[in-house]
């Protein structure tokens, strides 16, 4: 069975296989991203549980927990993607994310101590 797009009088089925396997590449990258930044985490994830005094069970369950949340968020956009266009929903995302990225850029950096200046005053004698 093929699908064919009326919706501009071609009718060709040639047209519906480029769109699935746009559609079909599109969702290949999508999954790929989704394992190169849950492998990513678990460069720092020893580092994360020594700074938050996190066990090896909390670990896996952070881990989890990006995964949910970068999925859930996944599907939301393809939401809004269905509902506003494709290219409304990347816009909007793309001005989000730069005002997010704008505003962390403009806020102070807390200073933080170094290690020498936390140990206590005997300690570095």
């Amino acid at each position: 069975m093929t699908v064919t797009d009326t919706s501009r009088g071609t009718g060709t089925a040639a047209t519906s296989t480029t769109h699935r396997r746009h559609a079909f590449a599109l969702l290949g990258s999508v999954r790929i991203t989704l394992i190169f930044t849950l492998a990513a985490l678990a460069v720092p994830l020893p580092e994360i549980g020594r700074a938050f005094g996190l066990e090896r069970a909390d670990l896996i369950l952070l881990s989890t927990a990006y995964g949910l949340t970068f999925a859930g968020l996944l599907l939301f956009g393809a939401r809004l993607s269905d509902r506003y266009g494709g290219r409304r929903a990347l816009t909007a995302g793309l001005i989000v994310f730069a005002a997010a990225v704008n505003l962390r850029v403009q806020r102070p950096r807390p200073s933080r101590p170094s290690r020498i200046s936390s140990l206590p005053q005997g300690a570095t004698q």
